[in-house]
């Protein structure tokens, strides 16, 4: 049989092997106390290296699936007979699950969760016939041991978040999180990142710095950001009476297929032509991304036009932008200076490492909120800046 891992995956080689391993050993393919076969044997059947082999097989013997003999070979443990029924389940709630950035948190959930033994359940509130009193059932069913919920905007899934915990079922908020439920969330570190990423701006001399949002504003990781932009125009003394603030993409909703319109084009253009403003701070992704192809338009725009006028000095807005976003925006953008990187797969691997936790007892029964450093990525380098602290820090209340 060809048990050949997928070098296109984004999962390690060495874990394809791993998971492959248990679920021949699960489905009883190698008996308890049956002799593995030996590594050279394994290297022809998965067609990896012997490094990757032994690594798999590592991490099956740290999970009591294997044991190793000195001179006789690797064995198979007897397993505990557990049903599917038995096993808990940890509930991934969300709103949206085909955005790139969601889905990264899904799939860092689904690892996780699979490491420790879970079954995953996941819950989608998309649309209207999906209400709280559905989502609760789902959430609460039998075997549901605990909950992961990447909450929605306006706190719409505050009523639900709380029903949850009143049945004694941990919930772990992640991205964002509502401010009077007392529960755990693990977010990253929006308003240090909003604030590196402003400060960066003005040391290359910019002192009229936009923020770029869209139909998101309610939500906590925006103001965090909105905190630490504002903060370091503070420091440098550029915070006037208000916010620089760019509504041009107010109605971009990239889950509902709003990919922008000529309207947000001009609107755009209008906003950077009628002001000072020379560099962008765009909070997520969708904007970035966004804003890159409209200043591509109106860079086209302003050049055609310039030259039908019979000059030829181009005439190209000077503007530079920095944003958040879950790949570097420099590898695609002429603008793009700084992107503050957010790996979603931390948040969800992390979420059910909290939820394990509270399901062994090994935490406190304060709620813990944890706050995961961002890494600027530079596009003079390919390395990110670590001057900020890369430690994981938990406060509590």
């Amino acid at each position: 049989m060809n048990y050949k891992v997928d070098r296109n995956s984004a999962i390690p080689l060495y874990y394809q092997v791993y998971t492959s391993l248990k679920e021949r050993i699960v489905a009883n393919e190698f008996k308890a106390d049956e002799a593995l076969p030996p590594e050279r044997q394994l290297v022809k059947d998965y067609g990896v290296s012997r490094i990757t082999i032994v690594k798999a097989l590592d991490t099956l013997e740290s999970e009591g699936f294997i044991r190793r003999e000195h001179g006789r070979g690797t064995f198979v443990n007897p397993q505990p007979s557990v049903t599917a029924e038995e096993t808990p389940t940890i509930a991934f709630i969300s709103g949206v699950m085909v955005h790139p950035y969601i889905y990264s948190v899904l799939m860092g959930t689904a690892r996780a969760a699979t490491e420790k033994h879970y079954n995953l359940h996941m819950i989608g509130l998309h649309t209207e016939e999906v209400d709280d009193q559905f989502a609760l059932e789902q959430a609460t069913a039998k075997n549901v041991a605990g909950v992961v919920i990447y909450p929605r905007p306006g706190e719409k899934d505050y009523l639900l978040c709380q029903k949850i915990l009143e049945r004694g079922i941990p919930l772990v908020m992640v991205d964002r999180y509502y401010k009077n439920l007392e529960s755990d969330y693990i977010i990253f570190d929006e308003e240090v990142a909003a604030y590196r990423l402003t400060k960066s701006l003005t040391e290359r001399g910019h002192k009229n710095i936009a923020l770029l949002t869209h139909y998101e504003v309610e939500v906590s990781s925006i103001h965090n950001r909105i905190r630490g932009y504002r903060r370091a125009l503070d420091e440098h003394g550029l915070y006037q009476d208000d916010l620089l603030w760019f509504d041009v993409y107010a109605g971009l909703h990239i889950s509902k297929g709003q990919i922008g319109n000529e309207k947000m084009t001009r609107k755009l253009r209008d906003r950077l032509e009628n002001s000072e403003v020379t560099a962008l701070l765009a909070v997520n992704h969708d904007i970035a991304e966004r804003l890159n192809y409209d200043l591509m338009l109106v860079n086209a725009e302003r050049t055609r036009e310039n030259l039908n006028q019979a000059n030829n000095q181009g005439y190209e807005l000077p503007v530079e932008v920095a944003a958040f976003g879950y790949r570097s925006l420099a590898d695609f953008s002429a603008y793009n200076v700084f992107t503050a990187l957010q790996v979603g797969e931390d948040l969800g691997s992390q979420a059910i490492e909290l939820l394990n936790r509270r399901l062994t007892g090994d935490t406190s029964d304060f709620p813990a909120h944890i706050h995961v450093p961002i890494q600027i990525i530079f596009p003079e380098s390919t390395s990110s800046d670590k001057r900020s602290d890369d430690r994981i820090s938990n406060t509590r209340k």
